[in-house]
């Protein structure tokens, strides 16, 4: 958690500072020569206020506190990330900074199933298997396939096998909402909402850790296990 130590103003387009910030803490564990930089990283992250914005005139107006989740299924990096954000004391995010981290490791759930419910922390983010700039959503022709394919693209990405040795993970969404969100300077679609994976344990846990979905190390794909459902 950190203070607002100046003007309680954000951009709409607020996640790019955040990337900065991590950036920056990665940099300090040597993490800024990793292949494919910093998208190709395994972790994710996403941004709570401590009330609901006031949007005035593509601001933010935001309250005095700021929550950032940060999740990765690599204890090492994980750790870095932890210790690199406590050693920087304040750090500006546009028109104001944030001060004073106050740092605690939330226990993560024990997934024994092959079932796990979970809700979004920071919307999901899929593009169109044919059309890659493109992003589809709910409800859209091509998005089960999209989704599929973002599942794939993502367990090779960090594994060294494929994800239908596994048995393939099967995503059931029972309820979302769409989600504009502007991120540098360019539109980005997503949703949020609450979804059921099935897959073996090992799969549940690594997109649990890693999030879900493209952009995830932008603010984009956290999910937390929904304890009521």
């Amino acid at each position: 958690m950190y203070d607002i130590a100046g003007i309680p103003e954000l951009p709409l387009d607020y996640r790019a500072a955040f990337v900065s910030l991590l950036k920056s803490t990665l940099d300090k564990a040597g993490y800024n020569d990793f292949l494919g930089g910093v998208d190709h990283i395994p972790f994710c992250f996403a941004v709570r206020f401590d009330k609901k914005p006031d949007i005035q005139n593509n601001r933010m107006i935001i309250g005095n506190n700021i929550k950032l989740f940060v999740s990765s299924p690599s204890l090492i990096l994980g750790t870095a990330i932890y210790n690199g954000l406590l050693s920087i004391k304040e750090f500006p995010i546009y028109y104001t900074r944030i001060a004073n981290p106050i740092a605690s490791y939330i226990k993560e759930h024990k997934i024994r199933h092959n079932t796990a419910v979970f809700a979004t922390l920071s919307p999901i983010v899929i593009r169109h298997y044919q059309n890659r700039e493109r992003y589809v959503l709910p409800n859209e022709e091509g998005f089960e396939q999209s989704l599929n394919t973002a599942l794939c693209e993502q367990w090779a990405l960090y594994n060294d096998d494929d994800l239908n040795s596994h048995g393939g993970a099967r995503i059931d969404l029972l309820k979302f909402k769409k989600v504009v969100m502007t991120h540098y300077g360019g539109l980005v679609l997503g949703f949020t909402g609450v979804l059921r994976l099935n897959a073996a344990s090992s799969v549940l846990k690594f997109f649990y850790q890693a999030g879900i979905g493209y952009r995830r190390s932008n603010g984009f794909g956290f999910v937390e296990v929904d304890n009521e459902q």
